[in-house]
């Protein structure tokens, strides 16, 4: 029954009262159960490996200032206010992580969305990384830039310079061009080593 449960080669999230504002995407390794002489139970160590090396928050930062009390101590917050969503053509999203979100190289969980009319560019000035959108928007479409997977109302049929967006540790200066009544989310979890 232990091995069905924890041994099928897929991701568990795990959480530890040592560090309760995060969480950990891990596989279980094989383990011996050791029986416990003149009795019917035994005792286990579970091993787990952490494929990414890395935790996660448990919110995402778009789920940010609702949900402030579910990061906690040592997770790089700044003194101010954090804001996850742009309505202007210039705006900060802050980075706490460890590390920088790459969705390109190392597969990181970005997932931006975009409202508005117009065909856009949105630029990380901090990095240089952007994506363009060659054909015009209305206020009635949504575009989506999930990792490096861009989708226009769902459909991945979208005419892009098939760009993408990085976000370096701490602040990272957006620009956003050719879009009126803009709305912008970026939602990612939070990574630490």
């Amino acid at each position: 029954e232990l091995n069905r449960v924890f041994y099928q080669r897929g991701l568990i999230r795990l959480r530890s009262t040592q560090e309760p504002f995060k969480t950990f995407w891990v596989m279980a390794n094989p383990t011996d159960i050791t029986p416990i002489q003149a009795s019917s139970q035994g005792t286990v160590d579970l091993v787990f490996t952490n494929p990414s090396g890395l935790a996660q928050s448990l919110v995402r930062s778009d789920k940010l200032p609702d949900d402030l009390g579910s990061l906690g101590f040592g997770m790089n917050l700044p003194a101010r206010p954090l804001s996850y969503v742009g309505t202007s053509n210039q705006f900060n999203i802050y980075n706490p992580s460890d590390v920088a979100i790459d969705p390109y190289v190392n597969h990181h969980d970005l997932v931006i969305t975009v409202k508005g009319s117009g065909a856009f560019t949105l630029t990380n000035q901090t990095n240089g990384t952007s994506i363009k959108l060659n054909k015009a928007m209305t206020t009635s479409d949504t575009f989506v830039l999930n990792g490096v997977v861009p989708t226009l109302n769902g459909s991945t049929d979208v005419d892009t310079d098939f760009g993408h967006i990085e976000l370096e540790r701490g602040d990272n200066d957006i620009r956003l061009s050719g879009l009126s009544s803009a709305n912008v989310t970026f939602s990612f979890p939070f990574l630490y080593f």
